[in-house]
């Protein structure tokens, strides 16, 4: 992976759950881990193939791999967020991972 590609950076969150003043659980999302990353609208045929996947992939973002990085997390850029609805370890070597994402709008 060539470094200057990942040129977005972007903060990944983890979900939590706190106790609320009544009692209940409230879940927000914490800062985890800022990282470099490519940021890529899929095109027209790449959405309709991965349509067949998830029906709501939309972008695909690219980052050095990290342990700990699941369905769980979400990405953020800027004012945008961005849910994982599948990840890919590029070649399984742990250099990279591929998050195959939906834009929350």
């Amino acid at each position: 992976m060539r470094s200057g590609s990942l040129r977005h950076r972007v903060t990944l969150q983890k979900k939590t759950q706190t106790e609320g003043d009544r009692g209940g659980v409230l879940e927000t999302w914490e800062d985890w881990k800022t990282v470099w990353a490519a940021i890529e609208p899929l095109r027209g045929d790449e959405y309709w193939s991965a349509k067949q996947f998830s029906l709501e992939v939309t972008h695909r973002i690219t980052i050095r791999y990290l342990a700990g990085v699941d369905s769980q997390v979400r990405v953020k850029f800027s004012d945008r967020e961005f849910h994982i609805t599948s990840i890919q370890n590029t070649s399984e070597r742990n250099e990279s991972l591929v998050l195959m994402c939906n834009e929350v709008v």
